[in-house]
């Protein structure tokens, strides 16, 4: 960690601005989630706009560990639907994962990509 920007070693300012920036997203969506999640799962049936959502949730869970999978060459496996009340810390466990790859730059991009969609479809 350098002691002046408190930048990680092996990332630059930039990425490590933007890594910020997207995991204070993830927080974000992550409590969001915690309210919203359930009403939708619960409508998900009935309502096509919460089926949507919840797909769009999953599929880019799905994104995530695919993107730690292949960083760390481990063929992706598939992320289970967990209840509705769990759908939070599994974003923010999946999220975190592939925030924590090493070099960042391009995944910090993917993960933010992948919360807008997740805060759009809700």
């Amino acid at each position: 960690m350098n002691a002046v920007t408190g930048t990680p070693p092996g990332r630059d300012a930039e990425t490590a601005g933007r890594l910020f920036t997207v995991g204070r997203e993830l927080e974000r969506l992550a409590d969001r989630l915690r309210v919203l999640g359930p009403r939708h799962a619960t409508r998900a049936t009935s309502d096509p706009r919460s089926a949507e959502a919840w797909a769009t949730v999953h599929e880019t869970l799905t994104e995530f560990a695919r993107i730690t999978a292949l960083a760390e060459g481990l063929p992706p496996r598939p992320v289970p639907r967990l209840a509705p009340h769990a759908l939070a810390d599994q974003l923010l466990v999946l999220g975190r994962d592939a925030l924590a790859l090493e070099p960042a730059g391009r995944e910090v991009d993917r993960v933010g990509q992948g919360l807008a969609r997740i805060r759009r479809a809700l």
